[in-house]
């Protein structure tokens, strides 16, 4: 229906399970780099000479960060997600519930019949 929008809460969760899979990958990249970059240190130092595993050490230091922000804005981004969701379904409930009490009130208090009665293109399907 156009003009219309719903939040597909099954639809979010499956985007979220994706993300948090994703996110797996990226903390197992996070910890294998770090294993590589100890390796890659202890192995680079010859003969007492530490100027290539400090090097090593420098370009690994620029760059660990990097998964551990990728996990931390994908975390914050999906507790985003959830909240944004959970205040949509709630608002529609609550819209839901405030339409039928004024719908209610309406009829009991005015007379006026449910929208049904006056407009026949509007009568619920099924």
């Amino acid at each position: 229906m156009s003009g219309q929008w719903s939040v597909d809460a099954a639809g979010v969760m499956g985007v979220l399970a994706q993300v948090d899979d994703e996110g797996n990958d990226l903390e197992t990249a996070s910890r294998k780099f770090a294993s590589l970059q100890t390796e890659g240190a202890s192995s680079l130092s010859v003969d007492g000479r530490t100027s290539l595993a400090s090097a090593w050490n420098s370009f690994c230091d620029e760059r660990t960060d990097v998964p551990r922000k990728l996990m931390w804005m994908l975390q914050h981004r999906c507790g985003q997600v959830t909240e944004a969701t959970v205040a949509v379904l709630t608002g529609d409930v609550q819209m839901g519930d405030d339409v039928q009490a004024a719908e209610s009130y309406a009829q009991s208090e005015w007379g006026i019949a449910s929208k049904y009665r006056y407009n026949a293109d509007s009568y619920p399907e099924g």
